[in-house]
């Protein structure tokens, strides 16, 4: 099995659209689908033209979005709720520490861009669940959990975003990605669909091309909750994990 974990809008569907086209992987479960398919139901889901089958398989692609602990036991002993406080909960931890995992990977500031799009789209933010610092938790969870994700030679990050060399390059660091999780078909690297190409993609609009455009204050009055600002402040926590994945120079770094 290979387990997949990401926080939301992050090229999630991208990547399981590249996991599953390699021929080593027989099945795909989603946390949500889990009790409905092992009682032998049946779930399609269909995502624009990508379309997969949900079906248990032990060689089969297992995805989840980041939980975080509502209470985190800190250095100091004492205990906190604050949201930029928590780590991944601990049944994510044991999945990442024993299974290969892929987590796929944007600049944050553009999920955030992708999350508010979404929720225009779908009435969540006026009345609906919608919250930005919410969708920051996870990031901030996601990156103080960072030091258990370097013990583990088979968690490897898909930076989609930095997929952004020649044909050969990025066929070879997706060749590396898919060797780390245990997967023998190199097909799937070479296909230069897989990152031509994002599954669910939320198309172009004016936020998207002001984040494209590099425009930082029409970036920051278009987020709600000062989502902008907010991220700023987890500066300290959130930019070494980023940079040693590669990213440099974001928008939101001071």
């Amino acid at each position: 099995m290979i387990y997949c974990l990401s926080v939301h809008h992050t090229g999630t569907w991208t990547s399981i659209d590249w996991l599953t086209s390699h021929e080593d992987v027989e099945g795909f479960l989603t946390e949500a689908n889990v009790n409905k398919i092992l009682l032998g139901g049946k779930m399609v889901h269909r995502i624009g033209d990508f379309e997969i089958r949900a079906e248990f398989n032990p060689l089969m692609v297992y995805h989840e979005h980041v939980r975080l602990e509502p209470v985190t036991i800190t250095s100091e002993g004492f205990q906190t709720d604050q949201w930029w406080d928590r780590m991944l909960s601990p049944a994510q931890m044991v999945m990442v520490s024993t299974v290969p995992t892929l987590i796929p990977m944007r600049d944050p500031l553009a999920s955030l861009i992708t999350y508010q799009k979404w929720g225009e789209r779908d009435g969540r933010i006026d009345g609906g669940h919608f919250s930005q610092r919410e969708h920051l938790g996870h990031w901030c969870g996601l990156a103080a959990s960072s030091k258990l994700f370097k013990l583990f030679g088979h968690c490897r990050f898909l930076c989609w975003d930095l997929l952004n060399g020649t044909q050969k390059q990025n066929q070879e660091h997706l060749l590396g990605i898919s060797r780390d999780l245990g997967l023998t078909d190199p097909s799937p690297s070479g296909d230069q669909s897989h990152f031509q190409r994002v599954v669910n993609s939320a198309g172009d609009y004016p936020l998207k091309r002001a984040y494209l455009d590099g425009d930082v204050d029409l970036v920051r009055r278009g987020l709600s909750e000062s989502a902008f600002d907010v991220l700023r402040e987890r500066e300290s926590l959130l930019r070494p994990f980023l940079e040693e994945l590669g990213y440099s120079d974001l928008m939101w770094w001071s």
